[in-house]
């Protein structure tokens, strides 16, 4: 198994399982949009072929992803996608709650470190 043909099949799961908001799409349904056979979209996902530039254009396009996005590590794509997210979210808010926003993501990095913020100390 070529390692970018597994990093190809976890993304087209990836992709798969998150379409539609979360709802996912079965294989089958996405082999009829793609115009391949569902052992096609099983095989690509095992890693035991990968699919040709042609078909992974039209994975992408079918995605609305960066053919790109296909290449990347799964792991920090997840992650990514998740900062996009509370991004987009996030630049909905008003200026006072960013702040608010920004500090608990500080306090939540600081407790995750050990550290506390200047001239916070815990009693004995």
């Amino acid at each position: 198994m070529n390692s970018d043909n597994a990093v190809v099949g976890q993304q087209i799961r990836y992709f798969r399982n998150e379409y539609d908001n979360g709802k996912g799409i079965s294989r089958p349904a996405l082999a009829k949009a793609l115009r391949v056979q569902p052992i096609t979209v099983s095989r690509w996902e095992a890693a035991t072929c990968r699919p040709t530039g042609e078909e992974l254009e039209a994975i992408a396009v079918f995605f609305r992803a960066s053919y790109l996005d296909f290449y990347r590590d799964p792991k920090t794509f997840k992650r990514d996608q998740t900062l996009k997210t509370l991004l987009a979210v996030a630049s909905d808010l008003n200026q006072a709650d960013l702040e608010d926003l920004r500090s608990y993501a500080e306090s939540k990095r600081n407790r995750s470190a050990g550290t506390r913020p200047a001239g916070k100390h815990r009693r004995s």
